[in-house]
């Protein structure tokens, strides 16, 4: 008990820490933003160091990413590197493509203006919106999962549950409709710095609790036992992340915004660097945590 409510003081400290983070950065921008310009595209002057810290928290789903990777880390093992490899190399293939992209693209073009303009086809423009606002409504749904996954671990009444997602909801319409383009990005900094913090703490807790349940061998090929994934699963990985930077608003908006082709791509090396190294720390983790979580019977060093 006492464990729990360290953990729930904890996220409540960080999150309150974070929301009024993101209020102070919207109210210093908000007097910047002088122009809809400004407001909006920050000026075109991102370097490199900006870009591998906003490419890489804004591709970061709390849901998919950190969620996802623990629980079925623990279920296939090693074998589910394989979304990272298909995801860093769908990065690498948007760092082949930057250059053409900006060749191309208009300054203030968004994906779908882009593609109904290549086309020459408003239609095919209203068709990639539409699919663009089916799939985010399913990416939001898959956060606000998170966030209940997240709450019900730390002990927070059901009661609380939409209040608390609905609060932190409107801190980050708040923070990005005050300070504009250049608040997102600005507070991806603290996102990157809290997804780090966060991932040592967890493998700090999981050394805990492997060292506490014995040292168990790692399930090295996870629960399935198998050094490669279903082969639909594979599949799945593969469409799912290999595409994924080219059809990723964010990822344009930080091409379109980077002070130069050169300074994207050296960024974006950045980025595929943190991705292989929180990616493979996740993953390992589960390995190393999942006999752990498994019932005393299954194995005698847990009896």
């Amino acid at each position: 008990h006492i464990v729990m409510i360290g953990f729930a003081a904890g996220a409540f400290v960080g999150t309150t820490v974070s929301a009024g983070l993101y209020i102070l950065i919207a109210l210093q921008d908000r007097n910047r933003s002088r122009d809809a310009e400004s407001y909006f595209f920050n000026g075109w002057d991102l370097h490199r160091g900006m870009v591998g810290a906003t490419l890489f928290s804004s591709a970061t789903s709390l849901a998919t990413v950190l969620i996802a990777l623990l629980q079925l880390g623990i279920l296939f093992g090693l074998a589910l590197s394989w979304a990272t490899v298909t995801f860093c190399a769908g990065w690498i293939f948007l760092w082949v493509f930057a250059g053409r992209i900006r060749e191309h693209a208009n300054r203030y073009d968004t994906i779908h203006s882009f593609i109904g303009r290549r086309y020459d086809s408003r239609l095919t423009g209203k068709v990639a919106s539409a699919a663009t606002i089916l799939g985010l409504m399913g990416l939001f749904s898959t956060e606000l999962f998170a966030a209940d996954v997240i709450l019900l671990a730390l002990g927070a009444s059901p009661g609380w549950h939409t209040p608390a997602i609905v609060s932190f909801g409107a801190v980050t319409i708040a923070y990005a409709a005050m300070g504009g383009y250049r608040s997102a990005v600005r507070s991806d900094w603290a996102q990157t710095a809290l997804v780090f913090t966060a991932l040592a703490l967890l493998c700090y807790l999981g050394w805990i609790c492997w060292r506490s349940a014995g040292s168990p061998p790692p399930m090295i090929w996870g629960k399935l036992n198998s050094p490669l994934l279903p082969l639909s699963v594979a599949i799945s990985l593969f469409f799912i992340n290999v595409p994924f930077p080219f059809v990723d608003m964010q990822a344009w908006q930080r091409l379109l915004t980077s002070s130069s082709v050169n300074e994207f791509r050296r960024g974006t090396v950045l980025a595929i660097v943190a991705f292989g190294i929180s990616w493979s720390l996740l993953i390992g983790l589960a390995v190393v945590i999942a006999p752990t979580l498994l019932a005393d019977g299954d194995y005698p060093w847990m009896a």
